[in-house]
């Protein structure tokens, strides 16, 4: 595991963080929603086996928008003092355990 380990500095800037990543995130999907209907226009009903670019660009969009419902789903708990604290004391814990 060479992910590094951090707890949250504070709940406000935690906060602001999450939400600049769902916009960042927001902007990334429109534009590759963008680009899915541009590919579609392009080679019409192409199968993916015929157009392997479609298939990757599926699953990019699949990437983004799981990394988009995580981001939101930070900003919840970081908008939130309760849930923010309840958040810090396990990272806090897993800390230790580690």
């Amino acid at each position: 595991d060479n992910w590094p380990r951090t707890l949250p500095i504070d709940q406000r800037n935690e906060q602001s963080a999450a939400q600049l990543a769902v916009e960042l995130l927001q902007k990334v999907l429109e534009r590759l929603t963008q680009s899915n209907n541009e590919l579609r226009q392009r080679f019409g009903s192409a199968s993916v086996v015929q157009r392997p670019c479609v298939r990757v660009r599926e699953a990019e969009t699949m990437v983004v928008v799981s990394l988009l419902k995580s981001m939101q789903e930070l900003a919840l708990l970081s908008s939130n003092e309760y849930l923010f604290e309840a958040l810090r004391d396990a990272q806090r814990e897993s800390l230790q355990e580690a």
